[in-house]
């Protein structure tokens, strides 16, 4: 048996704060209970409680029966009272040639009656108590004759059937529970200052242990091992390093059934009510009451509890009472309460009862973040049922296809939900043309639909000028956007409002009204901004196309740092998809974004990046994806018409040949203008693509950092970096913003002052610069530094790949998948290892090779590779020896090749190995599994 990792609490005098103690010495208290489970420093307060008294005992209560309840006693109080020594020595003698549970009680309650000067007295580990009705009787007979001058202190992990009476008045009894004993955050500062923990890292410390002592300790132990970095960059993972063993048998092995399973149910059902809790459990309001009593971990945050995180990720793998009651999720649809009943059912794999719930809501709560993200998390097969459901997505989804949305809404009736008719019908006419989109608009069912329903009508405004708008036929139509915006934004409809804005800022842009342009895009970002992530990064990237139309550097600041405060803080794979599609590595990478309009501007942005060869390549690229499309053939033409200045005329000409501009004589003259050299609105474009001097050698360079092996390749020739250069690279490849010049230096040079620090950081970057002939690898702003845009990151492109096989996405057929794992798993970056900072890039780096793994194993299924699926799952396991899914991959293909005996001893190795590692079983399926190897 596992021995439980013990904590010196003690020997942190932080813990017995003064708030604390003052709880423990009010006069009018004879009696205190210290209720709490391990880890929060009830001995600790005992004992300085009693280092006040010249006096005091402690008796340990952990013991099976009457007589040797009371022996402990005794020693005690012999302990407490020297000078009666002979007195308790006596009843010793007396007590051991007794049995009888009565006779016991009568020495333990003469020895306990006997007065004594001012005293305290503890009972620890009383918790032992709770398993004896005998044992309780005894310790309540004792509370309520304690002598005057004697003040007990009884510690336990669980919750006493003691009450005040009449012998021990309320007044005289206290009883302090895990909210009284928690550390605040301004008493657990000071106890990490005094373990030496530097300010920065406090006040995630805090954050995590969430006022228990013995986490606090544990982090600060992690600090002075130089592991806090790691542990804090996947919080709930200590719980598992060094807390997993703690927890099990020190904090929960003493709870009950009962308290278990509702401690499980907070901690596997997002915000859970009293009313679900006694659904689940059967228990009545009364029952459940004294139950969350006995929880101590569980805290009630209004109408719902909650549960302490690490406590909550113990039970998620310990407790087989972890699914959720699918009673819970029908209760929270009987009460209409449907995004909640689309979670829970959700959770509980139950896909057609989330989308059915999810389908009950109105279009405006459909459009909020919360329901943009179940929608993104459940299967298109559920939602293929309910066609509103479909019509929200498609702004979500990359696998809501225009053949789908032609099917839903041709499938729709009269008898189906008017409002379901419009937004289906506008979903599919965004992928028409003009007179098609308009005739669908303008379809009897559509109309019909606004006719009986007034929120459909409302859903309605304006939405055959927005079709004309996209396509260009806006003449005279800004007056009805604007009015269709005003309607859809007072019906409460953010996602419509975002998307109508867009189109004005279409329009206005295409006529030349820079100001209005950028004035309505704006407006569509903070709409986006309470939308899910892919409307929000959707709608960034548009709006970053539109400061770079314009030349606005400050906007395009503004929106770019957004996206990456964005990404950084939900790390929605969204935001690194536009993150990576404005990195210069994108010219060579083009990301297949979610539609026609955000593809043609990131091939538009990359154009202006690079000249000649490569430039038409992208522009062929974007007439093969987007010619049959105006909009696109009229800005790609634009691009070939700057870039051949010879031809340009030909090219305006044959632009507006092809263009029906009778609609937009602002976007004619342009043209125009353009064809005959003279300025126009349209110049801001075009001069991202004149030829400038130098541009060209520039450009070509390319500049690659590959932290993986401290290195960087300039034109493909590597050149080696020191230590600290590598250490300074890395740390600024963490993410895409700047990173402030303290934040590097106290990572890099933590033993130095602020100004040896500033000195050396100044040396690195201009050795750097000079040893490898380049000054565009780290640009300063401000008082910050970052990569530049010219710099590609392998650890970017590892991360991006990632991201795509995750989502499903294909992958551009140039990169070689078993090759860039090989390179992956060759990985050397000995110097990088040293720095606390580095290990959760390090944990990136293997959860990316862990995806890539797992990838080529169903790419080597499909060829029948049998050896690349053993060599793969054997680098899964030597990563992570407890990771199922590759012990199942290579159970599967032992019983495939029909070799039941080595599956079998596969299996065996895995159980061992969880119960040994972790105290853990295999999953219900893996036990599933191996029923199939003994039938």
């Amino acid at each position: 048996m596992t021995t439980p990792i013990q904590f010196d609490v003690s020997a942190h005098q932080g813990v017995s704060n003064e708030r604390r103690l003052t709880l423990l010495r009010s006069p009018a208290v004879r009696v205190v209970m210290l209720v709490a489970p391990a880890g929060y420093g009830k001995t600790t307060l005992a004992n300085s409680i009693r280092a006040e008294y010249a006096n005091s005992a402690s008796c340990d209560c952990d013991c099976e029966d009457v007589k040797t309840f009371a022996h402990n006693v005794l020693l005690a109080l012999q302990a407490e009272n020297p000078n009666e020594a002979s007195f308790f020595s006596g009843l010793l003698v007396q007590l051991s040639s007794i049995e009888q549970d009565a006779e016991c009680r009568n020495i333990l309650t003469a020895a306990w009656c006997k007065e004594s000067p001012a005293s305290v007295f503890v009972f620890d580990n009383t918790e032992a108590i709770a398993r004896d009705s005998n044992l309780l009787a005894s310790l309540t007979d004792l509370l309520n004759t304690a002598p005057v001058g004697r003040r007990v202190i009884v510690c336990s992990r669980t919750p006493l059937p003691t009450r005040a009476s009449r012998y021990l008045p309320p007044h005289r009894l206290s009883k302090l529970s895990t909210q009284d004993l928690r550390l605040s955050d301004g008493e657990a500062a000071p106890l990490l200052q005094q373990q030496g923990v530097p300010p920065e890292y406090r006040e995630r410390i805090i954050a995590v242990a969430r006022g228990w002592p013995v986490v606090l300790l544990l982090l600060a132990r992690l600090f002075r091992e130089g592991r806090l970095e790691a542990a804090l960059s996947d919080a709930n993972n200590i719980a598992f390093e060094d807390l997993f063993v703690y927890f099990v048998h020190e904090v929960l092995a003493p709870l009950d059934a009962a308290v278990k399973h509702v401690m499980t149910l907070c901690s596997v059902v997002p915000d859970v009510t009293a009313d679900e809790l006694c659904i689940a459990t059967g228990q009545t309001p009364l029952e459940l009451q004294d139950t969350l009593r006995k929880s101590l971990l569980v805290q009630r945050e209004g109408d719902t509890f909650t549960i302490h995180p690490l406590v909550r990720e113990v039970l998620l793998q310990t407790q087989s009472e972890a699914a959720i009651p699918v009673s819970i999720a029908e209760y929270a649809e009987q009460r209409a309460d449907c995004r909640r009943a689309a979670l829970l059912y959700r959770l509980v794999g139950k896909d057609q009862d989330a989308a059915r719930a999810m389908a009950r809501l109105s279009m405006q709560e459909l459009q909020k973040a919360e329901s943009a993200y179940e929608l993104t998390q459940l299967p298109l097969q559920a939602l293929r049922v309910h066609p509103k459901l479909i019509a929200v997505a498609e702004q979500l989804r990359s696998d809501i296809t225009s053949e789908l949305l032609c099917e839903t809404f041709e499938r729709l009736s009269e008898d189906d939900d008017p409002v379901a008719i419009v937004a289906a019908a506008q979903a599919h006419s965004d992928h028409l043309d003009l007179q098609q989109g308009l005739a669908v608009i303008e379809s009897p069912l559509v109309r019909r639909a606004a006719q009986v329903s007034s929120d459909a009508n409302v859903l309605l405004a304006g939405w055959p000028e927005t079709l004309k708008a996209y396509f260009w036929k806006f003449s005279g139509v800004e007056e009805s956007l604007c009015n269709g915006y005003a309607r859809l934004n007072e019906a409460g409809l953010p996602m419509h409002s975002a998307r109508m804005a867009h189109y004005l800022e279409n329009t206005l842009r295409l006529r030349g009204d820079r100001e209005g342009s950028l004035h309505w895009q704006a407006v569509c970002v903070e709409h986006a901004r309470h939308l899910g992530p892919r409307p929000h990064a959707h709608f960034l990237f548009l709006s970053l196309y539109c400061a770079w139309f314009w030349n606005e550097e400050q906007a395009a600041k503004e929106h770019h740092s957004e996206l990456e405060a964005a990404a950084s803080a939900t790390h929605h794979p969204d935001y690194a998809w536009v993150l990576h599609a404005l990195q210069a590595d994108s010219v060579d990478s083009l990301v297949p974004l979610w539609e026609p309009g955000l593809l043609l501007r990131q091939i538009l942005m990359a154009a202006a990046k690079v000249s000649g060869g490569r430039r038409d390549a992208l522009v062929e690229y974007g007439f093969k994806q987007l010619g049959s499309v105006d909009r696109a053939r009229a800005f790609l033409t634009l691009v070939q018409a700057v870039s051949d200045p010879p031809a340009r005329r030909q090219w305006c000409e044959e632009l507006l040949e092809t263009l029906d501009m009778d609609e937009a004589p602002e976007m004619r003259n342009a043209i125009l203008a353009c064809a005959q050299g003279r300025p126009s609105f349209l110049q801001t474009f075009t001069s991202h693509f004149e030829q400038k001097k130098g541009a060209a050698a520039s450009v070509a360079t390319a500049l690659r950092l590959e932290v993986l092996n401290e290195q960087i390749l300039i034109d493909g020739k590597p050149i080696r970096l020191t230590t600290r250069e590598a250490a300074v690279l890395a740390f600024l490849s963490r993410r895409r913003i700047a990173t402030p010049r303290e934040e590097i230096q106290d990572a890099i040079w933590p033993d130095l002052e602020e100004t040896g620090a500033r000195d050396a950081l100044y040396s690195l970057l201009h050795r750097l610069r000079k040893r490898t002939m380049r000054a565009d690898i780290v640009e300063g702003i401000g008082n910050a530094y970052r990569l530049t845009e010219r710099v590609q990151v392998d650890l970017w492109e590892l991360e991006f790949i990632s991201q795509q096989l995750q989502r499903g996405a294909a992958v551009d057929a140039a990169v070689d998948l078993p090759t860039l794992y090989s390179r992956v798993q060759r990985r050397e970056y000995p110097h990088l290892r040293q720095y606390e900072w580095f290990a959760p890039i390090e944990y990136r780096v293997n959860e990316s090779a862990r995806v890539l793994a797992r990838h080529l194993i169903g790419a080597a299924k499909k060829a029948g590779d049998d050896a690349a699926i053993l060599r793969y799952a054997a680098d899964l396991i030597e990563e992570d020896p407890c990771d199922e899914w590759a012990h199942e991959t290579l159970i599967r293909l032992h019983l495939e090749n029909d070799n039941r005996a080595e599956a079998a001893r596969a299996y065996r190795n895995y159980r061992q190995l969880l119960e040994q590692q972790l105290g853990a079983a295999p999953s219900t399926e893996m036990q599933q599994l191996a029923k199939r190897l003994n039938a």
